[in-house]
């Protein structure tokens, strides 16, 4: 008997889908896919006949799902495998992707963005005769250590003391108070979008229950400065109460949670809905720390006019692209689709605006299309594409493309696939999952040197619509087909890795 690693380290449904596709000639059911409004794929298999090693995997997970994939071979740009290439899934987060492609092409990898300090008046004596105006810029990234920067830039210049007003404002972009209207308005994954973010817009929640009273701390993280907040109220709900519908949980910072909700953990992040007012009062408290008397904050929406005393660039674009696809962070791909519409229209526009926007202009990159769009993160279940729409962007962008040295490795998936680690070079990927929905992109570099992309989608839109909005959080059946169509990828990148090596 043959001592190859396969007895010891392939499970035996891989063995047996390498064993059908590389030892038996390959056999095709008759059921027909729907006519593809899209180029019909090569042989061996072709996108109206299914793969019996397909069904293979299909069958042995147990998965009720909806399934489209479709692989590239990047030599030839050649479509190797389909199933189902033309018909659209939700896209969730490898909505990405399309992002980070839209602003590293209009705004460039070098773009940065800035939040300003100006003055309309002089500093005599340490006071400003005058306004300090505190400017967003849509930064993303800014934190308590950015703000505490300017406020030693302050310093540094001489500033004890403002006479005028402080005045505060998020430029002219449109305010969200969150990204998608049908997830609950507790998840911090689900944030308030403005001109002036902070801490990527959440703080630190936790809470103890002592003497028959609950103990709330609110806190703004940082790398470096931390510190306590009071902008934002919680009250706990009588057992029974509920909150009214026509309420909106969380806005003006103002929260309400039952006593069952609460007894489930003792900490969370929970999001920051009036950003704006957020970063005021932290920048109003650390400037008072450090010896600058600041009167309290006034708020206007427009873009400001003075002297620009002391300003914090941001991260270049390339580093925020890489960060939004490395923790899959939908602040960052919002803010990046929205400033890369701006730049390229000239206007400041809503999140729904602005994704159909980046809508047509991917339609100009890929050609046909039938992608829909609705914000630039995948956070929202109506943002569609097909399987074949997305290995034409994979094709364009390319094995030495900005977007590959930016996708997560798949390193780490070797110590637990033999087949992945004796059979693959290299293996790139994108991954995105909604309740109900999973998929996942990348490239694939097999030790033979052949260099392959892939989609895989898959979706269960019926368990998904069951699902109320309180129930979204989370639930535990939504965790287990995730994990089972997760694994089903997995079979599916090995058993591409193995055959085409």
């Amino acid at each position: 008997m043959c001592k190859s690693f396969i007895y010891k380290n392939i499970t035996i449904l891989t063995f047996i889908v390498i064993f059908w596709s590389t030892i038996i000639l390959p056999v095709f059911c008759a059921e027909q896919i729907q006519e593809s409004l899209f180029p019909v794929p090569r042989q061996p298999i072709l996108d109206s006949k299914r793969p019996i090693t397909f069904y293979h995997i299909l069958h042995e997970r147990g998965l009720n799902a909806d399934i489209s994939y479709i692989l590239m071979d990047l030599e030839t740009n050649e479509i190797i495998e389909a199933i189902n290439p033309s018909e659209l899934y939700p896209l969730a987060s490898v909505s990405k992707i399309i992002t980070a492609l839209y602003g590293l092409e209009i705004l460039g990898p070098s773009f940065n963005f800035e939040t300003k300090i100006l003055i309309d008046g002089s500093i005599n004596n340490g006071v400003l005769d005058g306004n300090l105006m505190l400017l967003g810029g849509g930064d993303p990234s800014l934190t308590n250590d950015h703000l505490m920067s300017l406020i030693e830039g302050l310093y540094d210049a001489g500033l004890r003391e403002v006479d005028g007003k402080f005045i505060v404002s998020a430029g002219e972009t449109v305010y969200h108070p969150f990204i998608d209207s049908g997830q609950p308005e507790y998840l911090s994954y689900n944030p308030s979008i403005s001109g002036l973010n902070i801490n990527f817009n959440r703080v630190l929640f936790d809470w103890d229950y002592i003497n028959d009273q609950y103990i709330f701390n609110l806190e703004a993280k940082a790398e470096i400065k931390s510190t306590k907040i009071s902008n934002i109220m919680i009250d706990v709900l009588q057992p029974n109460e509920a909150i009214p519908k026509t309420h909106i949980n969380g806005k003006d910072d103002k929260w309400q949670f039952s006593s069952t909700f609460l007894s489930k953990a003792s900490q969370r992040w929970l999001p920051v809905r009036q950003p704006q007012r957020h970063a005021a009062e932290i920048f109003w408290k650390f400037a008072n720390e450090r010896g600058i008397d600041l009167p309290q904050p006034s708020f206007q929406n427009k873009l400001l006019n003075g002297k620009v005393l002391k300003k914090i660039t941001g991260v270049s674009l390339d580093k925020n692209v890489g960060l939004m696809l490395k923790y899959s962070n939908n602040l960052l791909a919002e803010a990046i689709g929205l400033k890369a519409t701006q730049a390229l229209t000239g206007e400041y526009k809503s999140i729904k605006e602005s994704a159909n926007v980046m809508q047509n202009w991917l339609k100009e990159k890929i050609g046909k299309s039938k992608t829909e769009l609705v914000d630039h993160s995948g956070l929202g279940s109506k943002s569609k594409i097909s399987a074949y729409e997305l290995i034409k962007l994979l094709e364009i962008t390319g094995w030495d493309g900005n977007i590959f040295g930016l996708m997560n490795d798949h390193q780490f998936r070797k110590r637990n696939s033999a087949i992945l680690k004796n059979y693959t070079n290299v293996v790139k990927v994108k991954t995105g999952s909604l309740n109900f929905v999973s998929n996942i992109v990348g490239f694939i570099e097999t030790n033979s040197g052949n260099r392959m992309a892939f989609v895989i989608l898959t979706s269960n839109m019926n368990e998904r619509n069951k699902l109320k909005k309180e129930d979204r959080d989370n639930p535990l059946k939504a965790k287990t087909w995730v994990k089972k169509s997760r694994q089903i990828q997995l079979d599916l990148i090995e058993y591409w890795s193995f055959k085409y090596n």
